[in-house]
């Protein structure tokens, strides 16, 4: 590990051998491994980071005590990083996360918020909150655009026509039973007003509706993108921009375009242009500036209808190429629109266009305020719908509702965001109605309803046979003082039985992220496999509102590999202050701690026996052990348990090392977690496997490292399966030549690692 203290150490046994030349002379296994190391691969970059995990947080800030959980996706899975209980005012939540995690999900109250990582989260806030909301009955998400022709909208529409009593046409007064999950697509509204549509059930043991919205009718999404029902007065399948215009080239590349010319020098308001509440676009973060180009295009094209002549880019970039390299008829003024963008921050309030992609443009719109979301003076030839997926636990009776807002309605504020929160209502205990709040709702159910114009229906549904199949619709009335014509907002679910809709399929909650740390065990070997001792490290930790904010880790070791021929053991450096990780557990204090029985046995077998490295998928397992940290606690180095460090001290990874016990000295059987008594600087019985640390790179140390802490994707080698043999890129990642080593499988060889079962 240190070069420092090989060399130091070779200058002592020359001064030993010279006083007395019958002492033998015993090199740590570390230093005899690091001499063999550098050998192989060379010094490594001192800026070579082998440790995948970064030390970040969050601040939020809520009103009163609130129930808080921070996930991150990843790889298309979603994870649990920490927990806060009963929160209220501002908390800091610090967490590890992986070091390609840029932004965080919070949970609060069942809304679901988006946050960069170091951002401060509001429990009110709405403009940030992603469309996407659950609570432990309805979870509620956004999928792609449906293709609709133009004959099947105006279906929906005629069957149900406007200012006529379509009551006892359709079915009535009607509620669902949850079996699955069904997805809803907005198909038409015609109305005044702004209404909300959402589903309702009653929790039982609150006696409370509870509201779930998720859809506003004339409101832009808030993720940027043109709106949930759209349409083309064009071929709706030709391709929105033509592919050859994607790379105008600038007249002067080293003159890049500056935002404000094209809006007249007018500073930009970076608030307008994301969702995180930013003021600044020196703090946009990659999910900010994919917000900024699709509101931004959208700005341009509300505000310059450009033609091929007299543009007003064109003393930036070469319209001529524009022209001679397309295959549509300049003479036809097609309308040319800026289709894609790259930018750069220039200052708080300014960007830099970098590159500018243009194209004739299949111009889909956006109904807006119009009334009547059909244009009917108009041939309009296709329409696209976003769907609305709804998972409902089985067997929850559940409706459907509208929140209605008319432009006469004085003190209610007007709906501005298509994603509002999640509202709760009192029973009557008498009538078993929700009790009022300022807001009008109708629902599928008439019980629920006033009774306006002679009738209290306000919901319809009945079966649409299409030819791409048959789906239940879904029309209500917002008004109905003159007429129940129940038309005002429609919808389709994509599921033929409102009782039949198949089976769901049940979302535990999120796991905690899990790290992987892979090591060698010094046997002189030198295989550079990594698979001697693997096993899986998990942190979540946890904020107590009720205990002035007191934070603890809640610590999860799972074993998964042990490639190794010599008794080794998981160990860990730290304060252990419950060695169940429930809060019923044992407070075992500062030391040093066996994690589990030895690897091998802990996997199931015995130590002379390597496990779970020479198939191509782990086939053993070992029952994770989980203990709980007070404070503060890090797989990084951040980690800093202790007011000041020992020699014997782990300073990297959190206080995770490897113990090897060649001679089996130990045979520790006991399955749980239990202080180590023996003597870790006995090199005749033991040898330490240590981390890397920044603290080796203050003190000027060549690392060799023992030990390495991955993201959870990645595949340990099999049996004297080197990992710059698996790993193509593993020699020139340790020299700083390549960023990435195991993430793309185009970079590996498949055939000699092992997955996880």
């Amino acid at each position: 590990m240190r070069l420092s203290n090989l060399l130091v150490g070779a200058s002592i046994a020359g001064a030993l051998l010279t006083a007395c030349t019958t002492d033998e002379i015993t090199i740590p296994k570390s230093e005899l491994y690091a001499r063999e190391f550098i050998k192989k691969f060379g010094v490594i970059d001192p800026d070579r980071d082998l440790n995948s995990a970064t030390h970040s947080g969050i601040n939020v800030v809520t009103t009163r005590p609130t129930d808080v959980k921070v996930y991150a996706d990843i790889n298309g899975k979603r994870y649990l990083f920490a927990e806060g209980h009963k929160l209220s005012g501002t908390t800091p939540l610090t967490f590890d996360v992986p070091k390609s995690v840029k932004e965080v999900i919070v949970e609060i109250d069942g809304r679901l918020i988006k946050a960069p990582l170091g951002g401060t989260v509001r429990a009110n806030t709405t403009g940030r909150a992603i469309w996407e909301k659950k609570d432990n009955v309805v979870e509620i998400s956004r999928v792609d655009y449906r293709r609709l022709t133009d004959e099947g909208v105006m279906a929906f529409k005629d069957y149900l026509p406007e200012g006529v009593d379509n009551i006892g046409k359709v079915t009535q007064n009607f509620s669902f039973v949850a079996n699955g999950d069904f997805t809803i697509y907005p198909v038409y509204w015609c109305t005044a007003g702004y209404n909300t549509f959402g589903i309702y059930y009653i929790d039982e043991e609150k006696n409370e509706m509870v509201h779930i919205p998720f859809y506003t009718n004339k409101i832009f999404p808030i993720d940027g993108t043109k709106g949930n029902l759209i349409y083309t007065l064009e071929d709706p399948y030709a391709e929105d921009y033509v592919p050859a215009k994607d790379n105008i080239p600038l007249i002067d590349e080293s003159r890049p375009l500056d935002a404000s010319v094209p809006l007249n020098n007018q500073e930009l308001k970076p608030a307008d242009f994301n969702n995180n509440g930013l003021t600044s676009f020196l703090d946009f973060q990659d999910e900010d500036w994919a917000v900024f180009k699709r509101r931004y295009i959208l700005k341009l094209q509300e505000q310059h209808r450009y033609y091929f002549s007299g543009h007003p880019f064109s003393e930036y970039f070469d319209i001529d190429y524009l022209i001679k390299d397309s295959h549509f008829d300049p003479a036809k003024e097609r309308k040319i629109f800026v289709s894609g963008i790259e930018v750069e921050a220039k200052d708080e309030t300014h960007v830099n266009i970098v590159r500018l992609s243009m194209g004739p443009l299949n111009d889909w719109k956006y109904p807006g305020d119009e009334q009547d979301s059909h244009p009917s003076n108009k041939e309009v030839k296709g329409w696209k719908s976003r769907g609305i997926h709804v998972s409902i636990a089985p067997g929850t009776k559940f409706g459907m509702y509208i929140h209605a807002w008319y432009l006469g309605d004085q003190g209610i504020p007007k709906p501005s965001i298509d994603n509002v929160d999640i509202v709760r209502l009192p029973l009557d205990p008498e009538t078993g109605l929700p009790k009022k709040d300022q807001y009008r709702r109708f629902y599928s159910e008439a019980k629920y309803n006033p009774e306006i114009g002679g009738s209290n229906v306000f919901g319809a549904t009945y079966m649409y046979k299409a030819p791409t199949g048959t789906y239940r619709v879904l029309g209500f009335e917002d008004y109905g003082v003159d007429v129940h014509d129940l038309n005002d907002m429609m919808f389709f679910i994509s599921s033929e039985i409102h009782q039949d809709i198949p089976d769901v399929n049940d979302k535990d909650n999120p796991d905690p992220y899990q790290w992987l740390i892979a090591a060698e065990d010094l046997a002189g070997t030198y295989d550079w496999d990594f698979n001697d001792a693997v096993f899986a490290v998990s942190a979540t930790t946890i904020v107590d509102g009720e205990e002035n904010g007191a934070k603890k880790t809640r610590i999860t070791v799972e074993p998964l590999a042990a490639g190794g021929t010599l008794p080794i053991y998981v160990m860990f450096n730290g304060t252990i202050t419950d060695d169940q990780g429930d809060g019923n557990g044992q407070e075992l204090g500062l030391g040093h701690y066996n994690i589990g029985p030895e690897l091998h046995r802990w996997l199931g077998g015995y130590y002379r026996n390597p496990i779970n490295v020479k198939e191509p998928v782990a086939s053993a397992s070992g029952t994770p052990l989980s203990f709980m940290v007070d404070g503060e606690w890090s797989l990084t180095d951040e980690y800093k348990d202790h007011p000041s460090w020992t020699q014997n001290d782990v300073k990297g990874m959190g206080g995770f090392y490897i113990l090897v016990n060649p001679g089996n000295s130990l045979n520790y059987m006991q399955m749980g977690i239990s202080k180590f008594t023996g003597n870790l600087d006995d090199e005749n019985h033991f040898h330490k496997v240590t981390p890397p640390s920044s603290f080796d790179k203050q003190d000027q140390v060549v690392v060799s490292p023992e030990m390495l802490c991955i993201e959870n994707s990645w595949c340990w080698p099999m049996e004297e399966c080197g990992i710059h043999e698996v790993y193509f890129n593993f020699e020139s990642w340790l020299k700083g030549d390549t960023k990435e080593w195991y993430a793309d499988p185009m970079h590996w060889d498949a055939q000699r690692v092992v997955k996880r079962k």
